[in-house]
């Protein structure tokens, strides 16, 4: 039986120097703000998908 997996929303609060960093990286990455999150938190958490 395979699960069904739901979306969770969040808020994140950030610096104002870090979502400029992170800003940057989508325009050059063309990203979404939220793909971009999302891949570093996969990325820090060693998700595979």
């Amino acid at each position: 039986m395979k699960k069904e997996l739901k979306e969770k929303f969040v808020t994140v609060r950030l610096p104002e120097s870090v979502l400029a960093q992170l800003q940057a990286v989508c325009e050059s990455e063309t990203r979404t703000m939220s793909a971009q999150i999302l891949y570093y938190i996969k990325k820090g958490l060693v998700i595979k998908n």
